[in-house]
């Protein structure tokens, strides 16, 4: 899973919560890279080499990967418009103020983050619930990241059972069914700018 490693820490002050909207940042791009790979159907050297450095708190805070945030911008402007538009819809999922969002938000992206020990993914997931519930700013990054990562793990799973002949004729593809409203283009950060436009156009 395109993953990167959140904090086990809670804390409100300015400079973390623009670490958690940077973490963000860096895990939807790195999930839309990979779901452009998967669009395409084969494997891209370049967006492999944009995949392989796993951003930590410490390696955003010394801009340790440099080119590199930029190189997964101009790959997520790649995504085919389709794909942007469903992980863009599947938003508005969490976001029509479902009680267990938090809850969601907070056990699939830490286990998403692959975290070596439980104690490490039960800090992450109750600090991701925090956050949802008590700084509505980062909700819009969360749940684009959430979506894009639900979108990733519902392909491979389709392309599992594809592979092995598991899928009946007239089964539902990879797409939510039906398809969600798309939400309100308020509720996204400025940096996904790009990529919403694109679809809100």
């Amino acid at each position: 899973m395109c993953a990167v490693d959140w904090p086990t820490r809670l804390a409100f002050r300015p400079s973390r919560m623009r670490l958690m909207d940077s973490l963000s940042h860096w895990q939807l791009l790195r999930a839309l890279a990979y779901l452009g790979m998967l669009s395409a159907g084969a494997e891209d050297g370049e967006v492999i080499s944009c995949l392989k450095p796993r951003p930590s708190q410490e390696s955003i805070q010394a801009d340790s990967f440099p080119g590199v945030l930029e190189n997964l911008e101009r790959q997520a402007q790649l995504v085919p418009l389709q794909v942007l538009e469903m992980v863009l819809r599947d938003c508005d999922i969490l976001m029509r103020g479902s009680s267990h969002a938090g809850f969601a938000i907070g056990t699939e992206l830490a286990g998403d983050s692959k975290p070596a020990v439980q104690e490490i993914a039960s800090a992450r997931a109750a600090l991701l619930t925090t956050y949802w519930y008590e700084a509505p700013e980062l909700r819009g990054g969360l749940v684009m990241v959430w979506s894009a990562n639900q979108l990733v793990r519902r392909w491979l799973w389709w392309s599992r059972q594809y592979a092995h002949s598991q899928i009946a004729p007239g089964s539902p593809g990879i797409g939510t069914s039906p398809a969600p409203p798309l939400p309100s283009r308020a509720i996204f950060p400025d940096w996904a700018t790009p990529m919403v436009g694109r679809v809100y156009s």
